[in-house]
């Protein structure tokens, strides 16, 4: 037998709150997403991704490492379609042939997730653009310094939450490329919504 909402529950929101943390605090995520959005909208335009405006990369490659990047992959990939004005590479590691041409998005939250740092490693190493959602310590982290444009967490949320964080820099970056017109600002009041 499936369980049954209890719908008094929303109209109080003391027994609300207890029955999202104690399930992990999925709704509290979930109001959050807009946050998630406007937040990671205004890291990325601040970082050094701005330089790529008006340039078209050789590839581009989304990175797919365990948690929510494989599914924010598959919508950017869907949103980009087959006619992607650039090849388009989707992969578990970067490409060895990745170089200053390229272009990289990646996104983890595990901050230990050492195939990744190896990856984002490489890829700093040849010169390539990298976008990474991460956590700001780690080995993901340090690999990035300095080579990688690193955005983390400013709205807290539980792991596996991070879609629209994610997604948010993979449209930023896609907006910056001219790949794809996106208005992250709509798309939080939408998730606000």
């Amino acid at each position: 037998m499936s369980p049954v909402l209890d719908d008094t529950m929303l109209d109080d929101p003391a027994r609300l709150t207890t029955a999202d943390g104690e399930s992990g605090g999925p709704l509290r995520a979930a109001a959050s997403a807009g946050a998630q959005v406007r937040a990671t909208a205004e890291d990325v335009a601040a970082s050094n991704v701005s330089q790529l405006t008006g340039t078209r990369p050789r590839a581009l490659v989304l990175v797919n490492r365990p948690g929510v990047g494989p599914a924010v992959n598959a919508l950017l990939s869907a949103l980009l379609g087959p006619t992607c004005a650039v090849p388009l590479v989707v992969a578990e590691e970067v490409p060895g042939w990745v170089g200053a041409l390229d272009v990289v998005l990646a996104h983890t939250d595990d901050p230990g997730d050492l195939a990744l740092a190896h990856s984002v490693h490489r890829a700093g190493r040849h010169g390539a653009h990298v976008l990474l959602t991460a956590p700001e310590d780690g080995p993901v982290a340090a690999a990035a310094a300095g080579s990688a444009a690193l955005i983390p967490s400013r709205v807290r949320v539980p792991a596996g939450f991070a879609f629209p964080r994610a997604l948010a820099a993979g449209l930023a970056l896609l907006g910056t490329l001219s790949l794809l017109p996106t208005d992250l600002d709509v798309l939080a009041d939408e998730l606000d919504r």
